[in-house]
């Protein structure tokens, strides 16, 4: 069962014990008003706990995606490492400076 249904079970679960325990107030019936508060008092905490629970596995799941981003995103700084010469970068790749080390490459073979 998932966070959501246990906290929409146990949200109805407690009104439904608080109900109950207010007609057995008004029967006197204090064993019984004692026995409704407690459990209605459970799973209210019950819901709480459900609460926290969505809460962290969604705090969680946004922070796994946003690393998983953050990996696939480029390296600002690779665009500036990764270009030979400034001739290089201007022409979009296709000249190169006489004094690049990838044009002496290009040349001598």
């Amino acid at each position: 069962m998932n966070h959501r249904t246990s906290f929409i079970a146990a949200s109805f679960g407690a009104g439904a014990m608080a109900a109950a325990t207010l007609q057995a107030s008004h029967s006197h019936e204090w064993h019984l008003t004692a026995s409704y508060a407690t459990v209605a008092l459970l799973l209210a905490l019950l819901a709480h706990h459900e609460h926290q629970a969505a809460l962290t596995a969604r705090v969680a799941l946004v922070r796994a995606r946003r690393a998983q981003r953050l990996r696939r995103r480029p390296d600002p700084d690779a665009l500036t490492t990764d270009w030979c010469c400034d001739r290089w970068f201007v022409s979009r790749g296709r000249e190169h400076l006489a004094s690049c080390p990838a044009f002496a490459s290009k040349a001598a073979s």
